[in-house]
């Protein structure tokens, strides 16, 4: 019973993960567009001035990938401890 209730599940579409994705690009989007003052970018031996927004498209994005990294590695990790 509980393999069918959980095969069940894995047909039905994520909509708690879609609702809080979406919510967090919304607020992105807005912060994107209340920010966009040029500023002084200065990081390890780069320096230079550049639009806030590319910056934290950029922080973001990086962000998410790091994210989906470090979740493929602790589900490949979690995968090899049950072989």
């Amino acid at each position: 019973m509980a393999e069918q209730e959980q095969a069940v599940d894995e047909r039905r579409p994520p909509w708690g993960r879609i609702i809080v994705v979406g919510l967090v690009a919304l607020a992105l989007i807005l912060f994107v567009v209340q920010n966009t003052a040029s500023t002084e970018i200065s990081w390890l031996f780069f320096s230079g001035k550049g639009p806030l927004w590319i910056i934290i498209v950029v922080v973001a994005v990086l962000g998410a990938v790091l994210s989906e990294v470090i979740g493929w590695m602790v589900r490949r990790n979690r995968r090899k401890g049950k072989d």
